[in-house]
């Protein structure tokens, strides 16, 4: 049987912000897939924002969104799920890119590339200083 203090322990490791693992390996998840760097227009710096004390500190950073990444996901969901929904739906985003192809997509499809978006935009409240998705929302998108 585990005490208090083991439990605290426990609560204090680092986990996946999906699956809630604590014990999987980590891996740098990147935000925004770093192939859609040739499908999509790049900036060549970003200003990034941090809090100090009460005052919001601005600093760029020769970067693109393409090379944000979060430290808080686990190599299982990073080369699993997450890896079969960015699959899933690249052949949507070069269908809506490509204006040759057409722009209508199915309503899965249309279902997919919302997941996606939603599940892109909560990894990237964790680069932010005002504010985070709550864990328990991205564990509730995994399951």
């Amino acid at each position: 049987m585990s005490s208090p203090e083991d439990s605290l322990v426990e609560m204090s490791k680092p986990r996946c912000l999906f699956c809630a693992s604590t014990t999987a390996k980590r891996s740098r998840e990147h935000v925004l897939r770093r192939s859609f760097k040739q499908k999509f227009a790049s900036v060549s710096s970003l200003t990034f924002a941090r809090q100090v004390d009460a005052e919001i500190e601005l600093a760029e950073r020769p970067i693109t969104q393409f090379d944000l990444t979060v430290n808080d996901v686990c190599r299982d969901c990073n080369q699993g799920w997450l890896n079969d929904l960015e699959n899933l739906v690249e052949p949507s985003i070069d269908r809506l890119i490509d204006v040759r192809n057409g722009r209508r997509l199915s309503s899965a499809e249309i279902e997919s590339l919302g997941y996606w978006a939603f599940v892109r935009s909560m990894l990237l409240t964790h680069l932010s200083p005002r504010g985070r998705v709550p864990r328990s929302l991205f564990e509730r998108v995994y399951r």
